[in-house]
């Protein structure tokens, strides 16, 4: 440990005072964090697990995020309390270490997690009819972004452990910050943070340059159908509208933009197009082909116009909300993403160049920074209440949950 004997004992009174002050607040803040985001995450968790079918890419990647989420509210934010409400009672340094790795480790899955989400997203919309990602694959681009992480994260237990820091009444206590044995010459905390600043701001070019051109061409597309400029057996808007849309249906165009090239001529559209419904149609009439259900009867194609709002809108020249609801999730929770995350990295250059920049501060203003350092963890709870508001079949699907679970209660008791 580091001698602190040159340290005034006036100048460890009062960052021993600063440890105490202003943390009410955040330790509110993450109470109620905790609380609602593990009983979110595991709805939407569950939710996605049971009542989705996994052939999207979007479930997928859903699933994954709410994992992680789920991992956070358990795990982080429970320690993220408990070193505000007792910041010098760490006696064990490799519980210090563990607790920075695995908060570091979890906040660059999502970093990574979300980049790779709108990869996909891009992929799908900008271009449709060329080979997309599986579901197995991005299992494995996830897990490798996991890993990664991982390993990104490594040099935290270097970099991190036990500063020995002597009471006024000249009592050693310890907390968990940047470890005394580190080499103060080089400043490597600081030299990590750079690390993490260059990785979020390469994802952060990565999600706007991705999102900018999905809605370029999404514009481009509703004013297109919205002037009745695209022909109603027009490849490219018919794949690229149905492309857009969730579950089953990625995987349908995925084997079609898999098995045909890109240059489709009339012809060949206009068999692709009838062969879409051709599965299983021996019990359906004509209509049932450009996707018009039969009563008492549900082709592939009704069934799948129905998940989206009814894509036969298309052929209206009307813009199919569900195209727009698996690309306005992603972009809704990176948004969220990247600003709760700035205040964490901007506070950590300071801590990094300047420790005792906050010396100077008033209670009501160190109450502000603790909440600010810690409002990433607000990224792992809104993240379900998106999905509640932009995902209507994930409302349903909660509905027939809570209304399953009422109507065997009611039952039990009767």
């Amino acid at each position: 440990m580091m001698n602190v004997s040159h340290l005034s004992n006036n100048t460890l009174s009062i960052r021993y005072d600063l440890a105490t002050v202003g943390t009410t607040p955040a330790i509110a803040l993450l109470a109620a964090l905790m609380v609602i985001g593990t009983i979110a995450n595991g709805h939407v968790f569950g939710i996605f697990l049971f009542r989705y079918k996994r052939k999207s890419t979007y479930v997928t990647f859903v699933l994954a995020l709410a994992l992680i989420d789920l991992v956070v509210c358990v795990c982080g934010i429970p320690l993220e309390i408990l070193d505000l409400k007792y910041p010098y009672d760490f006696f064990s340094e490799a519980g210090c270490k563990l607790f920075k790795l695995i908060s570091a480790t979890l906040s660059l899955s999502s970093i990574f997690t979300l980049a790779l989400l709108s990869r996909d997203r891009f992929k799908r919309v900008c271009y449709p009819l060329k080979p997309q990602w599986t579901n197995s694959k991005c299992r494995r681009y996830i897990g490798g972004g996991v890993v990664l992480s991982f390993l990104i994260s490594a040099p935290v237990l270097y970099v991190h452990g036990l500063r020995a820091v002597r009471l006024a009444d000249g009592t050693i206590v310890h907390t968990c910050f940047f470890d005394d044995d580190t080499e103060a010459d080089w400043n490597p905390p600081l030299v990590h943070l750079s690390v993490l600043y260059v990785i979020f701001i390469v994802c952060l070019f990565i999600l706007i340059i991705s999102y900018i051109c999905i809605w370029i061409v999404l514009y481009r597309r509703k004013k297109s159908l919205q002037h009745g400029n695209t022909p109603i057996h027009n490849p490219v808007s018919i794949i690229s509208s149905v492309t857009s849309c969730n579950t089953g249906s990625e995987n349908s165009i995925t084997d079609l933009s898999n098995n045909n090239p890109f240059k489709v001529h009339n012809n060949d559209l206009e068999n692709s197009h009838n062969n879409l419904g051709s599965r299983k149609m021996n019990n359906f009439d004509d209509k049932s082909r450009i996707g018009i259900p039969i009563k008492g009867k549900t082709s592939p194609s009704a069934s799948f116009c129905k998940e989206t709002n009814d894509t036969s809108k298309v052929h209206t020249g009307r813009v199919n909300t569900g195209s727009h609801r698996s690309t306005v999730i992603p972009f809704v929770i990176t948004t969220i993403f990247i600003v709760v995350f700035l205040p964490y990295l901007i506070f950590g250059v300071f801590l990094c160049l300047k420790e005792d920049f906050r010396d100077n501060m008033t209670p009501t203003e160190l109450s502000l920074y603790r909440v600010s350092m810690r409002l990433i963890f607000v990224n792992n709870v809104v993240n379900c209440f998106v999905y509640g508001i932009f995902d209507a079949r994930f409302q349903i699907a909660l509905k027939e949950v809570y209304q399953n679970f009422l109507s065997v209660c009611n039952r039990r008791t009767s």
